[in-house]
């Protein structure tokens, strides 16, 4: 379900543009993995909640119907 989603390993990738090439290569690694093993970092659900927000409008609607406030915690 979240592999479908994971679309913000592209745009994390050109992030670290200025970064050595070994560091790339690392990142680029990491982001793999974390679409192998269907996972999702804390990038992640702030991207991807905002991504679904956007997208389905109806969703975010009845999310402000339910919560005055929402506190995120790393």
């Amino acid at each position: 379900m979240l592999r479908g989603l994971a679309g913000s390993g592209d745009a994390k990738i050109q992030q670290v543009f200025g970064l050595p090439k070994k560091i790339k290569n690392i990142f680029k690694e990491y982001v793999e993995r974390c679409k192998i093993a269907n996972a999702i970092d804390f990038d992640d659900m702030l991207l991807l909640i905002y991504k679904l927000f956007v997208e389905h409008p109806e969703v975010l609607e009845k999310y402000q119907e339910k919560f005055q406030f929402i506190l995120i915690d790393e």
